[in-house]
């Protein structure tokens, strides 16, 4: 491995120049508009964000980037391809921290960037599953990796290197799905690829794409922050649950949203000391209710215990469910939404679990204005990207799942927490989707 590693770094050393030349040749003006305002879009608006371009190459995007405002810096194996990339920054008058490293082991410390981003760079990688592992520590909570690539009939992929090592590449002529599946399993969240139409390709039958990955913020010391706070307050949650909540209103409204058919499989994720997942228990439901705080679940289980409801309890966080595919027919929870630092990864982890045609019910109070319900430490609540969002944001998050025929209802008949009378800025919604 090491051998191939010094050829790939002495390949780019004698052919940097050669390398910078073709591509200055082939990027027209309007061809750097299109890339820039790619960059920006995906990078996002915070110009004092750290942004790493590993595989930097000749600096075709840190350059652009530094352009746009960003803190960059720019990691490559190859001093030639280096030198060429720092003349182009001292030439335009911009500030570029220059690295010289393998992509695999970054002389950079734990969560120290905001972004990372490459181009070009997936397939020529001899251990890619490590060094997306590598990306993966280097962000920060929260970071985006990009992957800039080109994709067809061929995949992403020339021939730069002499065949023994071009035989050794994991992701040469790969598909956007193995790309995919690649960040996935280094532990990135949210992945999609992202078609830039507007770029245009050297190979008609390419196109170019973002692979986009995010370093979830839901990290276990997170969950055990998360977990110790209901834990502790388990007790007064349930004292006071159900306060100024029509519990018989409650049962009708969710036995005429899941059905007649006592058969279903129904999930109740984050649920607490048991308020949906008891009604529906009673109901007649084959009821499971999950949550993350013991203490909680122990509150459930008595209640159900006292008024002999059969209910399978389960502790674990929402985004990870130890069930198998295709095991429930509906997913409910209640005030669940805002509370949830990632809540895309929990809607798709929900939508894992349903059987095709399966239904999701997720029951969110809705107020206009400031929202003043805070349960956890200021840096946890401000991590929370539904809080106090507008009904169009559950939507979307539910549609970016992959849930189809999604709405959102206000629920009219039900009283509003904080007993204020019901009014569509003030009301408890039930956002439907279906798998």
């Amino acid at each position: 491995m090491n051998n191939m590693i010094q050829a790939v770094e002495e390949r780019w050393d004698v052919n940097a120049q050669k390398y910078d030349n073709r591509h200055q040749v082939n990027t027209t003006p309007e061809d750097k508009e299109y890339w820039m305002e790619a960059l920006a879009e995906n990078i996002g608006p915070d110009k004092n964000i750290k942004l790493m371009d590993v595989g930097a190459g000749t600096g075709f995007i840190t350059l652009m980037a530094a352009e746009l405002g960003y803190q960059c810096h720019a990691v490559d194996i190859s001093s030639g391809m280096l030198e060429v990339a720092r003349n182009h920054a001292n030439n335009k008058g911009l500030r570029i921290d220059f690295i010289k490293s393998n992509v695999e082991n970054i002389p950079c410390d734990d969560a120290s960037m905001d972004v990372i981003v490459n181009r070009h760079v997936m397939w020529t990688l001899l251990n890619p599953a490590e060094a997306c592992k590598e990306w993966f520590r280097v962000l920060k909570n929260g970071g985006k990796l990009l992957c800039i690539v080109t994709i067809g009939s061929m995949g992403d992929s020339c021939n730069h290197y002499s065949q023994d090592i071009e035989d050794q590449l994991p992701l040469k002529g790969a598909d956007g799905n193995k790309l995919i599946d690649t960040l996935i399993e280094a532990g990135f969240s949210n992945v999609e690829a992202i078609k830039l139409d507007k770029i245009r390709n050297m190979s008609d039958d390419k196109s170019w794409y973002i692979i986009k990955g995010v370093k979830g913020v839901t990290t276990p010391a997170l969950l055990e922050r998360i977990e110790n706070r209901w834990n502790v307050n388990a007790g007064r949650y349930n004292d006071n649950h159900g306060k100024n909540e029509n519990l018989e209103q409650w049962k009708i409204e969710i036995k005429m949203l899941l059905g007649d058919d006592l058969t279903k499989k129904v999930i109740d994720v984050g649920t607490g000391t048991g308020f949906v997942s008891l009604i529906e228990a009673t109901i007649g439901y084959q009821t499971t209710g999950l949550d993350l705080s013991v203490g909680m679940l122990d509150y459930a289980k008595q209640d159900a215990d006292t008024r002999n409801l059969k209910i399978n309890f389960i502790k674990s966080c929402v985004e990870t469910i130890p069930f198998t595919d295709e095991s429930f027919d509906i997913v409910t929870n209640k005030s669940l939404m805002w509370t949830l630092t990632e809540p895309l990864k929990a809607v798709v982890e929900w939508h894992r679990l349903l059987v095709p045609g399966g239904k999701l019910f997720c029951f969110v109070h809705i107020k206009d204005g400031p929202v003043h319900s805070s349960h956890y430490e200021q840096d946890i609540e401000d991590s929370l990207p539904l809080k106090g969002a507008p009904v169009s944001a559950f939507i979307d998050v539910i549609k970016s799942a992959g849930f189809s025929h999604v709405e959102g209802i206000p629920l009219m008949n039900l009283p509003p927490m904080h007993g204020a009378e019901a009014t569509e800025g003030n009301c408890w919604y039930v956002f439907k989707g279906e798998k």
